[in-house]
Parts: C-alpha cells; structure tokens; sequence
C-alpha cells in the first residue's frame, strides 16, 4: 500500500507543470448524501430491519488534469462515512433509537472525464477507487457510546465510480456541481462471524451530490523568463548620403523679384 500511495503521489507531481492543471476542495451535501449496505442479516436470533442512511460526510481534495480535448483525468483524496441503521423487524424505534454500525474511509478516486468545451459546460465521469478503512464502530443508539470493530472488517476495498455534472472554468478558477454514485466491488469483509449483523455478501451503495472549487496553477510555474541579450551599438562607421541641391524654377524666381524691388524702396 505505501507503493502504492508513493507511486501516486510521484505522478501527481510530475502532473502539476501541465498547463490548466487545477487543484481545489470538494464538499458533499449532506441532506442529499445517502449510503446503504444490503443484504444484512442478524447474527443475533432474530430478524432486522435495516436502512439507508442520509447526512453522512464525503469531503476531501482534489487535482484535476486535462488530458487533451473533451478529456480529463481527475484524482481526489475524500474521507467518507458509510453506516447502517437497523432495528430488529416489527419494532418502532426511531432513528435516534436504531443500532448503528458506521465506517470511516480514505478514498482515493481516479476518475476519466469527458466534457464540453465551452466555459459553462456539463461532464460525465467514470472511474475506480482504492479506500482504507479507518474505524468501523458499533452503538446501541444513533449517539451513545460507540465501541470499535475495525478488526472484523478488510483493511482496503476498491470502489466503482460514475456520475456527471456541471463545470463553470474562468481564467484562473474552475468550480463544479457533481453527483455520482459508487459501489464496492470487493467484499466488506472475509470474516463469517461479525458480531450484531452478517456482511459476508454485503454491497454498499453511495450516492452524493458535491461542490468542488479548483485553482488553475500556471503552466511550469518554475520556468525563469527567458533573458534578452542586450543591443551593443554597431562598430560600422555611419554612412552619409550626398544631397544635391534642385534648381529654383523659372516662375518661382520672378515672383521673389518685384518683391526684392519693393524692399530696396
């Protein structure tokens, strides 16, 4: 994994001399996030209902580096919560009262994204993510005390992403609405028994929709501007052209003489 994470952060570098190159940050909606994992099942004799839940973070960085027209390549680093409320079947707890398992990832998305040309323009964008699992935790109630369960649950998982949005790009900012949705494409986790719930064959599912605002950084940013030589006077002696004076026309010379005549009275 620190390969992994060295080799990515080396191609990021070599990326930040490219022209438009943008780096910015990224914050979810909460009120319009939704996760849930399914299928659950009880691991504790008796059946459950569980539920998707809203209001979770999604927030992170980004580097955005267009690859050439109608392309580009996005790669973001996000924390993401995941969690699942549930009750056993046939009760009325509330929210505030269901059982909740919660995750906490670092995700890192590397997304391909196809877009317009003009300055508004729309993007769809698909891509594949590696996230590390930080904390998963377990509590009775939506706010009592949680106790952790990390160790029951893989390490790293990869993710599918795919969405689309909006793009508004000025000279030297970019800022995008973006909604997208992701699955796991490897399990949860490897283990048969996890206390409270069983997510052997669990999935989950994410959907948020995103505000990102970019700064574009400038092309070679360690370029030096290029030095004029200085202009050295010639050495070449100047070269004067011979001026040959005309003759005065007839008339002009019998115009000036009554005048002549006039000042010698």
């Amino acid at each position: 994994m620190k390969r992994f994470l060295t080799t990515i952060l080396w191609l990021c570098a070599a990326y930040l001399g490219f022209a438009q190159t943008a780096i910015g940050v990224k914050i979810n909606s909460p009120a319009s996030t939704f996760t849930i994992i399914t299928p659950i099942q009880s691991m504790e004799g008796y059946n459950v209902e569980y539920f998707g839940k809203t209001g979770v973070v999604n927030s992170g960085l980004f580097l955005r580096m267009p690859i050439k027209t109608h392309f580009a390549s996005q790669i973001e680093l996000m924390y993401k919560r995941e969690a699942i409320p549930y009750r056993p079947e046939g009760s009325d707890l509330k929210l505030q009262d269901r059982r909740h398992i919660r995750f906490d990832y670092l995700e890192m998305p590397f997304l391909l994204q196809f877009e317009g040309k003009k300055w508004f323009r729309g993007f769809g964008q698909i891509g594949l993510a590696p996230k590390v699992l930080l904390l998963a935790s377990y509590s009775e109630k939506q706010n009592s005390e949680k106790f952790n369960m990390t160790q029951y649950f893989n390490k790293i998982l990869f993710t599918f992403h795919v969405g689309g949005g909006v793009m508004w790009e000025i000279p030297k900012w970019i800022f995008t609405v973006d909604a997208r949705f992701s699955t796991n494409l490897t399990p949860i986790t490897d283990q048969e028994h996890v206390p409270h719930l069983y997510f052997k064959d669990a999935k989950s599912y994410y959907f948020a929709i995103s505000i990102g605002a970019g700064l574009k950084l400038p092309k070679n940013k360690n370029e030096e501007p290029a030095i004029q030589e200085p202009v050295y006077p010639s050495n070449e002696e100047p070269v004067y052209q011979e001026v040959k004076e005309e003759p005065i026309p007839q008339e002009a010379k019998e115009e000036a003489a009554p005048q002549e005549v006039k000042e010698a009275e």
